[in-house]
């Protein structure tokens, strides 16, 4: 069965959600990501497993990096 393809909402929900879910891998807390949270992301290619710890893929850190750069930019040129 192939998984149905999430929302751009959804998407852009887990984007917004990337940099906390981040932390709380490097803390070592992925117990306090939700299921649903780690399938999509999973799905999404952000999050892979990896020696039977998830990991951020090379796609979820430049997505993670541009969130932690979208809240330190200024609009003023």
């Amino acid at each position: 069965m192939v998984p149905l393809p999430l929302s751009l909402a959804r998407q852009e929900a887990l984007r917004l959600e990337l940099p906390f879910i981040a932390d709380l891998l490097r803390a070592r807390r992925a117990s306090e990501i939700s299921e649903a949270a780690i399938e999509d992301l999973v799905s999404l290619c952000w999050l892979e497993w990896f020696g039977g710890k998830l990991k951020l893929t090379q796609t979820g850190t430049n997505i993670c990096q541009q969130q932690r750069g979208a809240g330190s930019r200024s609009t003023d040129w």
